[in-house]
Protein backbone atom coordinates (compact mmCIF):
# COMPACT_ATOMS: atom_id res chain seq x y z
CA UNK A 1 0.00 0.00 0.00
CA UNK A 2 1.37 3.40 -1.20
CA UNK A 3 0.60 5.39 1.91
CA UNK A 4 1.63 9.07 0.98
CA UNK A 5 -0.94 10.95 2.35
CA UNK A 6 -0.48 13.46 4.94
CA UNK A 7 -2.34 11.36 7.75
CA UNK A 8 0.59 9.11 8.34
CA UNK A 9 2.32 12.20 9.46
CA UNK A 10 1.21 11.85 13.32
CA UNK A 11 2.58 12.22 16.55
CA UNK A 12 4.01 9.17 17.96
CA UNK A 13 2.24 7.51 20.90
CA UNK A 14 4.45 7.42 23.65
CA UNK A 15 2.14 6.06 25.93
CA UNK A 16 1.86 2.88 23.66
CA UNK A 17 4.78 0.52 25.03
CA UNK A 18 5.85 -0.61 21.29
CA UNK A 19 6.21 2.99 20.02
CA UNK A 20 9.00 3.28 22.47
CA UNK A 21 10.73 0.10 22.02
CA UNK A 22 10.50 0.59 18.07
CA UNK A 23 12.30 4.65 19.11
CA UNK A 24 14.55 2.53 21.33
CA UNK A 25 15.51 -0.02 19.31
CA UNK A 26 16.31 2.06 16.09
CA UNK A 27 18.53 4.31 19.13
CA UNK A 28 20.46 1.52 19.72
CA UNK A 29 20.88 0.63 15.62
CA UNK A 30 22.20 4.68 15.31
CA UNK A 31 24.61 4.10 18.77
CA UNK A 32 26.37 1.52 17.66
CA UNK A 33 26.76 2.39 14.21
CA UNK A 34 27.69 5.58 15.41
CA UNK A 35 30.40 3.90 17.34
CA UNK A 36 31.77 2.07 14.69
CA UNK A 37 31.74 5.28 12.38
CA UNK A 38 33.80 6.97 14.96
CA UNK A 39 36.77 4.47 14.64
CA UNK A 40 36.92 4.32 11.02
CA UNK A 41 37.56 8.12 11.26
CA UNK A 42 41.12 7.69 10.80
CA UNK A 43 43.95 9.87 9.47
CA UNK A 44 44.35 9.17 5.61
CA UNK A 45 41.07 7.63 5.53
CA UNK A 46 38.80 8.02 2.30
CA UNK A 47 34.94 10.03 3.78
CA UNK A 48 33.33 8.33 0.74
CA UNK A 49 34.29 4.43 2.20
CA UNK A 50 33.96 5.65 5.33
CA UNK A 51 30.12 7.11 4.55
CA UNK A 52 29.75 3.93 2.29
CA UNK A 53 30.31 1.80 5.59
CA UNK A 54 28.14 3.35 7.36
CA UNK A 55 25.27 2.87 5.39
CA UNK A 56 26.15 -0.49 4.68
CA UNK A 57 26.13 -1.21 8.81
CA UNK A 58 22.63 0.37 8.92
CA UNK A 59 21.45 -1.04 6.68
CA UNK A 60 21.96 -4.37 7.36
CA UNK A 61 21.15 -4.20 11.25
CA UNK A 62 17.96 -2.42 10.28
CA UNK A 63 16.95 -5.49 8.27
CA UNK A 64 17.38 -8.09 11.10
CA UNK A 65 14.99 -6.63 13.37
CA UNK A 66 11.23 -6.51 13.02
CA UNK A 67 12.07 -8.78 10.12
CA UNK A 68 8.28 -10.68 10.62
CA UNK A 69 5.92 -7.43 11.91
CA UNK A 70 3.70 -5.94 9.85
CA UNK A 71 2.17 -2.30 10.10
CA UNK A 72 -1.05 -1.55 10.22
CA UNK A 73 -2.05 -2.26 6.75
CA UNK A 74 -0.87 -5.79 7.11
CA UNK A 75 2.39 -4.42 4.98
CA UNK A 76 6.12 -5.32 5.97
CA UNK A 77 6.95 -3.04 9.00
CA UNK A 78 9.45 -0.37 7.19
CA UNK A 79 12.92 -0.04 8.54
CA UNK A 80 15.97 1.59 6.97
CA UNK A 81 18.61 4.31 6.94
CA UNK A 82 16.64 6.99 8.62
CA UNK A 83 19.67 9.50 7.96
CA UNK A 84 22.31 9.07 5.66
CA UNK A 85 26.03 8.52 7.11
CA UNK A 86 27.88 11.85 6.23
CA UNK A 87 31.04 12.89 7.67
CA UNK A 88 31.43 16.61 7.33
CA UNK A 89 34.85 18.09 7.88
CA UNK A 90 35.74 21.93 10.19
CA UNK A 91 34.22 24.84 8.27
CA UNK A 92 31.46 23.05 6.70
CA UNK A 93 27.86 22.19 8.50
CA UNK A 94 26.71 19.33 7.34
CA UNK A 95 25.20 16.45 4.72
CA UNK A 96 28.42 15.44 3.31
CA UNK A 97 28.05 11.90 2.10
CA UNK A 98 29.81 11.98 -0.90
CA UNK A 99 30.09 9.66 -3.62
CA UNK A 100 32.66 6.54 -4.01
CA UNK A 101 34.48 8.47 -6.74
CA UNK A 102 35.75 11.12 -4.09
CA UNK A 103 39.18 11.26 -2.85
CA UNK A 104 38.64 13.50 -0.61
CA UNK A 105 40.40 12.05 2.93
CA UNK A 106 40.55 12.95 6.14
CA UNK A 107 43.59 14.74 7.74
CA UNK A 108 45.24 14.72 11.35
CA UNK A 109 43.37 17.58 13.61
CA UNK A 110 39.79 17.63 11.24
CA UNK A 111 37.00 18.66 13.10
CA UNK A 112 34.70 16.28 11.86
CA UNK A 113 30.81 15.97 12.32
CA UNK A 114 29.69 12.14 11.80
CA UNK A 115 25.66 12.41 11.11
CA UNK A 116 23.82 9.43 10.84
CA UNK A 117 20.13 7.58 11.49
CA UNK A 118 18.01 4.57 11.55
CA UNK A 119 14.27 4.49 11.62
CA UNK A 120 11.52 1.55 12.21
CA UNK A 121 7.82 2.28 10.93
CA UNK A 122 9.00 5.44 10.00
CA UNK A 123 10.18 6.61 14.22
CA UNK A 124 13.45 7.86 13.46
CA UNK A 125 16.23 7.91 16.03
CA UNK A 126 19.32 10.32 15.11
CA UNK A 127 22.92 11.37 16.09
CA UNK A 128 25.46 13.50 15.41
CA UNK A 129 28.85 13.51 16.67
CA UNK A 130 31.66 16.03 16.49
CA UNK A 131 35.27 14.74 17.02
CA UNK A 132 38.99 15.29 16.05
CA UNK A 133 40.08 13.10 13.81
CA UNK A 134 43.67 12.24 15.45
CA UNK A 135 46.51 9.27 15.58
CA UNK A 136 47.61 10.65 18.73
CA UNK A 137 44.50 10.56 21.67
CA UNK A 138 45.84 13.60 23.30
CA UNK A 139 43.41 16.73 24.87
CA UNK A 140 43.06 19.27 22.25
CA UNK A 141 42.88 22.80 23.58
CA UNK A 142 41.97 25.74 21.40
CA UNK A 143 39.41 26.92 19.34
CA UNK A 144 38.55 23.47 18.44
CA UNK A 145 37.81 22.08 22.51
CA UNK A 146 35.89 25.97 22.80
CA UNK A 147 33.36 25.25 19.51
CA UNK A 148 32.96 21.53 20.82
CA UNK A 149 32.37 22.84 24.14
CA UNK A 150 29.87 25.09 23.31
CA UNK A 151 27.77 22.84 20.87
CA UNK A 152 28.12 20.27 23.89
CA UNK A 153 26.98 22.43 26.76
CA UNK A 154 24.12 24.52 25.11
CA UNK A 155 22.67 20.83 23.47
CA UNK A 156 22.75 19.70 27.33
CA UNK A 157 21.04 22.52 28.15
CA UNK A 158 18.59 22.23 25.83
CA UNK A 159 18.11 18.73 26.45
CA UNK A 160 17.47 19.88 30.06
CA UNK A 161 14.58 22.42 29.69
CA UNK A 162 12.59 20.31 27.41
CA UNK A 163 9.87 19.78 30.30
CA UNK A 164 6.32 20.98 29.94
CA UNK A 165 5.47 24.02 30.40
CA UNK A 166 9.08 25.66 29.07
CA UNK A 167 9.17 26.53 25.84
CA UNK A 168 11.38 26.99 22.68
CA UNK A 169 12.58 30.63 23.26
CA UNK A 170 13.96 29.67 26.44
CA UNK A 171 16.02 27.26 24.81
CA UNK A 172 17.25 29.44 21.82
CA UNK A 173 18.53 32.03 24.11
CA UNK A 174 20.17 29.29 26.52
CA UNK A 175 22.49 28.33 23.20
CA UNK A 176 23.01 32.14 22.77
CA UNK A 177 24.41 32.12 25.57
CA UNK A 178 26.55 29.50 25.99
CA UNK A 179 28.06 30.44 22.32
CA UNK A 180 28.88 33.80 24.23
CA UNK A 181 30.79 32.59 27.16
CA UNK A 182 33.10 29.82 24.65
CA UNK A 183 33.69 33.05 22.01
CA UNK A 184 31.52 31.01 19.27
CA UNK A 185 28.34 31.97 17.48
CA UNK A 186 24.77 29.80 16.61
CA UNK A 187 25.07 28.60 13.27
CA UNK A 188 21.88 29.51 11.45
CA UNK A 189 19.44 27.75 9.62
CA UNK A 190 20.32 24.55 11.45
CA UNK A 191 17.26 23.98 13.82
CA UNK A 192 15.66 21.34 16.62
CA UNK A 193 12.52 19.62 15.24
CA UNK A 194 9.38 18.22 16.76
CA UNK A 195 9.60 14.60 15.17
CA UNK A 196 6.52 12.81 13.82
CA UNK A 197 5.98 9.77 12.64
CA UNK A 198 7.57 9.58 9.07
CA UNK A 199 8.53 13.34 9.21
CA UNK A 200 11.15 13.75 11.60
CA UNK A 201 11.48 17.42 11.11
CA UNK A 202 7.86 19.15 11.31
CA UNK A 203 6.99 22.20 11.47
CA UNK A 204 7.38 23.13 15.09
CA UNK A 205 10.69 23.61 15.98
CA UNK A 206 13.18 25.79 17.98
CA UNK A 207 16.00 27.78 16.52
CA UNK A 208 19.13 27.54 17.03
CA UNK A 209 19.62 31.32 16.49
CA UNK A 210 17.27 34.07 17.05
CA UNK A 211 15.93 35.68 14.09
CA UNK A 212 17.59 39.75 13.12
CA UNK A 213 15.56 42.03 13.48
CA UNK A 214 12.86 42.77 11.29
CA UNK A 215 12.85 39.60 10.68
CA UNK A 216 9.69 37.43 11.38
CA UNK A 217 9.66 34.53 14.01
CA UNK A 218 8.43 31.05 14.09
CA UNK A 219 5.63 30.65 16.90
CA UNK A 220 6.87 29.70 20.15
CA UNK A 221 6.81 25.87 20.60
CA UNK A 222 5.47 25.33 24.49
CA UNK A 223 6.70 21.59 25.23
CA UNK A 224 4.67 18.92 26.46
CA UNK A 225 4.70 15.79 27.33
CA UNK A 226 4.75 12.76 24.63
CA UNK A 227 6.74 14.79 22.50
CA UNK A 228 9.66 13.56 20.14
CA UNK A 229 12.41 16.16 19.65
CA UNK A 230 15.27 15.64 17.23
CA UNK A 231 17.45 18.30 19.27
CA UNK A 232 20.62 19.85 17.16
CA UNK A 233 22.61 22.66 18.61
CA UNK A 234 25.46 23.62 15.55
CA UNK A 235 27.98 26.49 17.15
CA UNK A 236 30.75 28.18 15.09
CA UNK A 237 34.02 29.76 15.93
CA UNK A 238 33.02 32.20 12.95
CA UNK A 239 29.91 34.73 12.63
CA UNK A 240 27.53 31.31 12.24
CA UNK A 241 26.16 32.59 9.09
CA UNK A 242 26.68 29.93 6.19
CA UNK A 243 26.14 29.33 2.55
CA UNK A 244 26.44 27.44 -0.41
CA UNK A 245 29.72 26.92 -2.34
CA UNK A 246 30.66 24.89 -5.45
CA UNK A 247 30.22 21.81 -3.44
CA UNK A 248 27.78 18.74 -5.32
CA UNK A 249 24.35 18.10 -3.35
CA UNK A 250 24.40 14.39 -2.82
CA UNK A 251 21.52 13.95 -0.21
CA UNK A 252 18.33 14.37 -0.96
CA UNK A 253 14.71 13.41 0.37
CA UNK A 254 11.97 12.76 -2.18
CA UNK A 255 8.81 15.35 -1.95
CA UNK A 256 5.83 13.09 -2.37
CA UNK A 257 3.86 16.20 -2.77
CA UNK A 258 4.89 16.92 -6.23
CA UNK A 259 4.41 14.98 -9.39
CA UNK A 260 5.64 15.26 -12.23
CA UNK A 261 5.80 13.07 -16.07
CA UNK A 262 9.63 12.45 -16.02
CA UNK A 263 11.16 12.51 -19.67
CA UNK A 264 14.24 11.16 -19.58
CA UNK A 265 14.96 7.03 -19.34
CA UNK A 266 18.01 7.67 -16.71
CA UNK A 267 15.48 9.85 -14.52
CA UNK A 268 12.91 7.45 -14.50
CA UNK A 269 15.34 4.83 -13.54
CA UNK A 270 16.28 7.16 -10.89
CA UNK A 271 12.96 7.48 -9.58
CA UNK A 272 11.87 4.46 -9.25
CA UNK A 273 15.06 2.93 -6.93
CA UNK A 274 14.02 6.32 -4.66
CA UNK A 275 10.62 4.84 -4.75
CA UNK A 276 11.60 1.12 -3.97
CA UNK A 277 14.56 1.52 -2.06
CA UNK A 278 13.83 5.40 0.08
CA UNK A 279 10.95 6.71 -0.02
CA UNK A 280 10.72 8.15 3.29
CA UNK A 281 14.07 9.56 4.19
CA UNK A 282 16.65 11.09 3.34
CA UNK A 283 19.23 9.31 1.36
CA UNK A 284 22.24 9.32 -0.24
CA UNK A 285 22.96 9.21 -3.94
CA UNK A 286 25.32 6.22 -3.68
CA UNK A 287 22.68 4.17 -2.45
CA UNK A 288 20.73 4.33 -5.49
CA UNK A 289 23.74 2.30 -7.63
CA UNK A 290 25.68 3.74 -10.69
CA UNK A 291 26.87 6.29 -9.90
CA UNK A 292 26.79 7.79 -13.40
CA UNK A 293 23.28 7.37 -14.62
CA UNK A 294 22.70 8.29 -11.22
CA UNK A 295 24.37 11.98 -11.47
CA UNK A 296 22.58 12.09 -14.94
CA UNK A 297 19.04 10.98 -13.28
CA UNK A 298 18.68 12.79 -10.89
CA UNK A 299 19.14 16.14 -12.80
CA UNK A 300 15.85 16.10 -14.01
CA UNK A 301 13.98 15.32 -10.41
CA UNK A 302 16.27 18.58 -9.00
CA UNK A 303 14.39 21.09 -12.06
CA UNK A 304 11.21 19.59 -11.35
CA UNK A 305 11.55 20.16 -7.56
CA UNK A 306 10.75 15.93 -7.20
CA UNK A 307 13.06 16.08 -4.50
CA UNK A 308 13.81 18.17 -1.37
CA UNK A 309 18.05 18.68 -1.69
CA UNK A 310 20.25 18.64 1.69
CA UNK A 311 22.95 20.74 0.10
CA UNK A 312 26.49 20.88 2.10
CA UNK A 313 26.76 24.26 3.48
CA UNK A 314 30.19 26.23 4.86
CA UNK A 315 31.17 28.84 7.37
CA UNK A 316 34.42 30.73 5.98
CA UNK A 317 37.72 29.35 5.08
CA UNK A 318 39.54 28.28 8.37
CA UNK A 319 36.94 28.91 10.79
CA UNK A 320 35.07 25.47 12.63
CA UNK A 321 31.32 24.11 12.97
CA UNK A 322 30.85 21.35 16.07
CA UNK A 323 27.16 20.23 16.42
CA UNK A 324 25.22 17.41 18.80
CA UNK A 325 22.34 15.93 17.27
CA UNK A 326 20.29 13.74 19.48
CA UNK A 327 16.66 12.25 19.54
CA UNK A 328 14.63 12.28 22.59
CA UNK A 329 11.49 11.76 24.31
CA UNK A 330 9.59 13.58 26.78
CA UNK A 331 8.04 10.93 29.18
CA UNK A 332 6.02 10.67 32.18
CA UNK A 333 8.86 9.88 34.22
CA UNK A 334 12.02 11.57 32.29
CA UNK A 335 13.79 13.36 28.97
CA UNK A 336 14.93 10.38 27.48
CA UNK A 337 17.90 11.26 25.23
CA UNK A 338 18.16 8.18 22.68
CA UNK A 339 21.24 8.53 20.94
CA UNK A 340 24.67 9.50 22.23
CA UNK A 341 28.50 8.80 21.91
CA UNK A 342 31.42 9.38 24.67
CA UNK A 343 32.84 12.76 23.91
CA UNK A 344 35.71 13.80 22.73
CA UNK A 345 39.16 14.42 24.31
CA UNK A 346 38.90 18.34 24.32
CA UNK A 347 39.72 20.68 27.41
CA UNK A 348 38.40 24.59 26.79
CA UNK A 349 40.15 27.56 29.11
CA UNK A 350 36.31 28.92 29.14
CA UNK A 351 33.03 27.76 30.77
CA UNK A 352 29.25 28.48 31.33
CA UNK A 353 28.85 31.59 33.15
CA UNK A 354 25.59 32.67 32.94
CA UNK A 355 23.64 31.64 36.60
CA UNK A 356 20.81 30.88 34.85
CA UNK A 357 22.56 28.26 32.19
CA UNK A 358 24.52 26.68 34.95
CA UNK A 359 21.03 26.26 37.24
CA UNK A 360 19.62 24.35 33.90
CA UNK A 361 22.47 21.96 33.32
CA UNK A 362 22.15 21.33 37.16
CA UNK A 363 18.72 20.12 36.90
CA UNK A 364 18.08 16.30 36.17
CA UNK A 365 16.60 14.17 33.39
CA UNK A 366 14.19 12.64 35.78
CA UNK A 367 10.41 13.89 36.04
CA UNK A 368 8.79 13.30 39.47
CA UNK A 369 5.55 12.85 40.73
CA UNK A 370 3.90 13.48 44.01
CA UNK A 371 3.28 10.59 46.22
CA UNK A 372 -0.16 10.40 45.93
CA UNK A 373 -0.88 8.03 48.80
CA UNK A 374 0.73 10.72 51.25
CA UNK A 375 -1.13 13.30 49.48
CA UNK A 376 -4.40 11.98 50.02
CA UNK A 377 -3.71 12.18 53.58
CA UNK A 378 -2.94 15.96 53.72
CA UNK A 379 -5.13 17.01 51.28
CA UNK A 380 -8.24 16.69 49.50
CA UNK A 381 -8.18 15.03 46.33
CA UNK A 382 -8.22 17.01 43.14
CA UNK A 383 -10.88 17.88 40.59
CA UNK A 384 -11.07 15.83 38.15
CA UNK A 385 -9.03 16.45 35.15
CA UNK A 386 -6.11 18.49 36.60
CA UNK A 387 -3.29 17.62 36.48
CA UNK A 388 -0.95 17.11 39.18
CA UNK A 389 2.49 16.50 37.58
CA UNK A 390 5.34 18.28 38.70
CA UNK A 391 9.03 18.77 37.50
Amino acid sequence: MDNEGEDRFTAPDLSDPDTVTKFKTAAQITNAVLARVVQLCQPGARIAEICDAGDKLLADATAKVYAKARDVDGEPLKRSIGFPTCVTPNNAVGNFSPLLSNPITLQEGDLIKISLGAQIDGLLASATHSMIVTSAPVAVTGPKADVICAAHFASQAALRLLRPGRNSDEVTAAIASVAADFGCKPVQGVDSHQQLRFKPRSAKKILNRAVDAGERPPETVVFEEGQVWEVCVTMSTGQGVVSEVDQRTTVFELDHDVKYMLSRKSSRAVYHAIKTNCPDFPFSLRTLGDEKHTRMGITELVEHEMVIPHPVTFDKKDELVAQFRFTTLILPSCIDQLTSHALPFVQSSLEVTDPKVKQVLSMGLGRKKPNKKRNKKKTAAPAAGMDTTTD
